[in-house]
């Protein structure tokens, strides 16, 4: 029933329900409940809006899935155009409509509004179970020279 499920981009009005949907991924990855974590979610997302575009996925008016994007805009360098590029720091779709292409309806979505507003590199961190649909749209591994430090 894809032909059921819309994707439209989230506003000020939805940060509740993008705290539910990060809450209910958090859930199935086993944390803990923490009192207050939709509103301190909801008031961190509302704060960085304008870096965070988010999109939803609805089936009758619910939201079954998310996606958060961070955009990022490299300072300029001399004689060199100005670049930007995003991480996917959050993609979920509740399990009961899963493997339904939700998760690609709002890959897409988020593709073409990178393509349209100059992001020239869409990264993520893909795990053992999203790897394959993220091939499908067009991810590949990323060059060696990518390094990472945790603290």
């Amino acid at each position: 029933m894809i032909d059921a499920i819309r994707v439209r981009a989230a506003e000020a009005a939805d940060a509740v329900t993008v705290a539910r949907l990060q809450q209910a991924m958090d859930r199935e990855l086993g944390a803990v409940e923490e009192a207050g974590f939709i509103d301190r979610f909801a008031a961190v997302w509302l704060a960085d809006l304008d870096r965070r575009p988010t999109w939803l996925a609805e089936r009758d008016g619910h939201a079954i899935g998310v996606l958060v994007l961070i955009v990022v805009d490299n300072l300029p360098r001399p004689g060199q155009p100005r670049r930007r590029w995003a991480h996917v720091s959050l993609v979920f779709v509740d399990s009961a409509a899963r493997n339904a292409g939700v998760g690609r309806l709002l890959l897409n979505e988020m593709l073409a509004w990178a393509a349209a507003n100059g992001v020239g590199r869409v990264q993520l961190n893909a795990n053992r179970n999203s790897a394959r649909l993220y091939r499908r749209v067009g991810f590949d591994r990323a060059p060696d020279r990518l390094m990472e430090l945790r603290l």
